[in-house]
Order: structure tokens, then C-alpha cells, then sequence
């Protein structure tokens, strides 16, 4: 991916935008994470079982609810520094960062092409 484009970003969508909404993202995820982990901790005091795989399971939660862990704070620092109004300030609304992106025609196509591939394989 070419880092100095921004089409890895929707049309009508600023980088400040795409950061606060993988930050929702990250934790919705985070949050299902703990959830799902709750609950098998509730299953496996509630039934008292040694299953072997229940505590695996555990364990691969945890993994996640960590690493969702830190995917959600560090996109929670950036959300809030992008949309400090210090920083806004700084940089200025028009800034690129908070500029609305516009898809042209080779992006569409782009994405037309890759959505085909898809749906052929």
C-alpha cells in the first residue's frame, strides 16, 4: 500500500474519522472478548469440570481480550489526540487528516476489481 495515498480509506471518510471508528471497533471486540471469557469462567466454576479444552479455550481468550487490549487503547490515544482541540488547532480543520476523502475512478475500479476476485474464486 502506497502510505502517501489515502485510498485505503472509504469515499466520504477523513483519517480522524477511520481512526475513531477502528478505535469503536477494537472495543466492541475487546468488550465481546471479556464477555465470552466471563462466561466460560461461569461454566467452568458452575459445572466444577477439569476439561482440558475449556481451559484451553480460556486461555485463547485471554490472549485476545490482551491483545484487543492494546489495539483499543492505542486507538483510543490517537482518537483523542486527533480530535483534541489543541491539536486541531495546530494542524487546522483543513489539515489532511481531517479532510473527507473523495474516491476516484481508478480506486472504484480498484475495488470493483477485487470485489470480482472474490466472489469468482
Amino acid at each position: 500500500m502506497d502510505n502517501n495515498r489515502l485510498s485505503f480509506l472509504d469515499d466520504g471518510q477523513s483519517i480522524a474519522l477511520a481512526v475513531s471508528q477502528l478505535h469503536s471497533y477494537f472495543q466492541n471486540a475487546y468488550s465481546s472478548y471479556q464477555v465470552k471469557h466471563g462466561q466460560l469462567v461461569n461454566k467452568i466454576r458452575a459445572t466444577e469440570t477439569e476439561d482440558p479444552d475449556l481451559y484451553q479455550e480460556l486461555q485463547q481468550l485471554a490472549e485476545q481480550i490482551t491483545l484487543f487490549s492494546v489495539l483499543r487503547d492505542s486507538l483510543s490515544i490517537a482518537d483523542n489526540v486527533l480530535q483534541s482541540s489543541i491539536i486541531i488547532k495546530a494542524l487546522g480543520l483543513e489539515a489532511e487528516v481531517y479532510q473527507i476523502h473523495k474516491e476516484d475512478e481508478k480506486e472504484r475500479s480498484a475495488e470493483r476489481d477485487a470485489r470480482k476476485r472474490l466472489t469468482d474464486s
